[in-house]
C-alpha cells in the first residue's frame, strides 16, 4: 500500500501450493511456481493457490486466516462475540478472493463485511457511553475515520477500481491489529 518517492507501488503475486509427501521437493515448488505465474497472469497483486480436490482446498485456504485467540477478549461479552463474527466474516472475504469467486460475490462479501463494523462500533460507542468513559468521544472520531476510509474502499470497488491487497490492508491492519486489538 506504500507509494515510493518517484509515485511507484509495488505489488506482490503470490503462488500457493500445499506440501504433500506423495511428491518431492521439486514438484512441489514447481506447484508453487505454476500458481504464481496464474495469480501474475489473472491481473498480479494477488494470492493465487493451486488447490487439490476435496479436503485439500480446505486447508490450502485455511493456510491464509484471521485467527481469534483468547487473549483478544476484552472481557465484554457482547463486544468479544462481535469481534469474533468480525473474524469470520473477514475470513469469508479471504476465502472468496483466494478461490477467485466473481466480483459481484466479493463486493457483496466486503459490503456485508462494512456494515457489520458499522453496527459493531455502534455497540461499542453505545456501551462506552453507558459507562461514561472518558474515551467514548475520542472513540467515536476513530471510528468515524475508519468508516470514511471504508466508504472510500466500497466505492472505488463499485467504480470498478477495487483493490483486494488495499482492503485486507484496511481491515487487517487499521480494523483488527490498531483499532479491535490496541485501541479496544
Amino acid at each position: 500500500a506504500s507509494a515510493f518517492a518517484d509515485g511507484q507501488r509495488v505489488t506482490v503475486s503470490i503462488g500457493l501450493a500445499e506440501y504433500r509427501p506423495d511428491q518431492s521437493l521439486e514438484e512441489w515448488i514447481g506447484r508453487a511456481d505454476d500458481a504464481l505465474y496464474a495469480a501474475k497472469a489473472a491481473g498480479r497483486n494477488r494470492i493465487e493457490p493451486q488447490l487439490v480436490a476435496g479436503a485439500g482446498e480446505a486447508r490450502a485456504l485455511s493456510m491464509v486466516r484471521i485467527v481469534w485467540r483468547p487473549e483478544y477478549e476484552t472481557g465484554n461479552e457482547v463486544i468479544d462475540a462481535q469481534h469474533r463474527s468480525l473474524f469470520e466474516l473477514a475470513n469469508r472475504l479471504l476465502d472468496a478472493l483466494l478461490r477467485n469467486e466473481t466480483r459481484g460475490a466479493v463486493q457483496d462479501l466486503a459490503k456485508d463485511l462494512v456494515a457489520f463494523v458499522e453496527r459493531h462500533f455502534e455497540t461499542e460507542e453505545s456501551i462506552l457511553v453507558a459507562r461514561d468513559s472518558p474515551s467514548a468521544a475520542e472513540h467515536t472520531r476513530s471510528h468515524q475515520r475508519l468508516l470514511a476510509t471504508a466508504s472510500r474502499l466500497l466505492r472505488s470497488m463499485e467504480d470498478g477500481q477495487f483493490d483486494a491487497a488495499d482492503f485486507l490492508d484496511f481491515f487487517v491492519n487499521k480494523v483488527v491489529l490498531q483499532h479491535m486489538l490496541v485501541d479496544d
